[in-house]
């Protein structure tokens, strides 16, 4: 993985740690994990997963993704239950990447801060679908 990810990994990585920490004190039973991958189509993808931890509870889905198609980087971002139902559309862009990636470092820092504030603003929206 490139710096330009690593560096986004611990961008992302921080905002989800400082959610988890604020819904672990209204849920002390919440499980979390969260990692990121990459492959040729997505360069870097991000998620966590949050779960109540009691009965029947399900897990509650973040993720982020940057999906590279020709010259342009698209990224997304977005709140979900593990069956696929969206609970929150999150970020959404395209950035060009026909110089390289590395000319569109900043770009990319950009679209990461943009999806840690989406992030940051879900967690409502979390808070609802552990209830």
């Amino acid at each position: 993985m490139s710096d330009i990810w690593e560096i986004a990994w611990d961008i992302i990585d921080d905002a989800l740690r400082q959610m988890t920490v604020s819904l672990a004190s209204s849920y002390p039973e919440m499980s979390w994990s969260s990692g990121h991958s990459d492959n040729r189509s997505f360069p870097f993808r991000a998620y966590a997963a949050f779960n109540r931890g009691c009965g029947e509870s399900e897990d509650i889905v973040v993720s982020a993704d940057f999906r590279i198609s020709g010259d342009k980087l698209r990224y997304s971002a977005d709140v979900g239950l593990d069956d696929g139902k969206i609970l929150a559309d999150g970020s959404t862009g395209i950035i060009n990447v026909a110089s390289g990636l590395i000319e569109a470092r900043s770009d990319v820092e950009t679209a990461t801060r943009e999806i840690t504030r989406f992030l940051a603003a879900s967690e409502p929206v979390l808070r609802d679908a552990l209830g």
